[in-house]
């Protein structure tokens, strides 16, 4: 009875200390994706701006880009096309407009990540236990109260765990129809929020990912 009672005990040892590296690892990630998002961010310069800017002077009044070739043009370009191939300083990647969505959409996607710690992660026998096993659940709230152990801290860091959530949740993981405008009246128009993450304070999310890591629980 004693080598059974031991042999669960030990199993759920390893199901506790497999969800905690799943976090750390979660963290780890989320960790280098915020910092990558910093770096897009920063490549997008005033410079590029401006080169962009400078791509929409030279192609106004250019005419449609299925315009025919130009007469005298010697490989047959139209307007549009002769503009692109003799000015490849403006499509160069990254331009400021590709450093942004790079950025933004590796925040999306961190998010989605950051928020497994939070979300239903099932259990595996011998493994993992699930995230929402009792003992997984007192762990987790260690965790944070430990990481945010001011009573202002934590208020601020549940206002961006919501604040994630609700992105993950609604727009970037599942498609709520409540979070899109979707018109019929002219034909089927279609957009979602432009707003997914640009209320995400990221460098206050890198904070928060580093003190999380920093007081990330172990089990004995």
């Amino acid at each position: 009875m004693t080598n059974a009672t031991n042999a669960i005990d030990q199993n759920e040892a390893n199901e506790i200390q497999g969800r905690l590296a799943l976090w750390t690892f979660t963290l780890m990630e989320c960790r280098r994706l915020l910092k990558l998002t910093s770096r897009a961010k920063s490549a997008a310069t005033p410079e590029h701006f401006e080169l962009q800017q400078e791509r929409m002077r030279g192609l106004q009044d250019l005419g449609p880009k299925n315009a025919p070739p130009l007469p005298d043009d010697p490989d047959g370009l139209n307007a549009y096309q002769r503009f692109v191939k003799d000015n490849p300083q403006y499509y160069a990647f990254p331009t400021y407009y590709d450093c942004i969505d790079i950025a933004e959409h590796v925040l999306m996607y961190t998010i989605v990540a950051f928020c497994r710690i939070w979300t239903s992660g099932l259990s595996s026998n011998g493994k993992a236990k699930s995230n929402m096993d009792n003992k997984i659940k007192d762990l987790r709230e260690k965790m944070t109260g430990n990481a945010f152990a001011q009573i202002a801290e934590r208020q601020k860091f549940d206002i961006l765990l919501n604040q994630l959530l609700e992105a993950r949740h609604k727009i970037i993981a599942h498609a709520d129809g409540s979070h899109a405008n979707i018109n019929f009246q002219e034909g089927l128009f279609l957009t979602l929020p432009n707003n997914v993450v640009h209320g995400i304070d990221a460098n206050y999310f890198a904070e928060c990912v580093e003190r999380l890591l920093t007081h990330s629980p172990r089990s004995n």
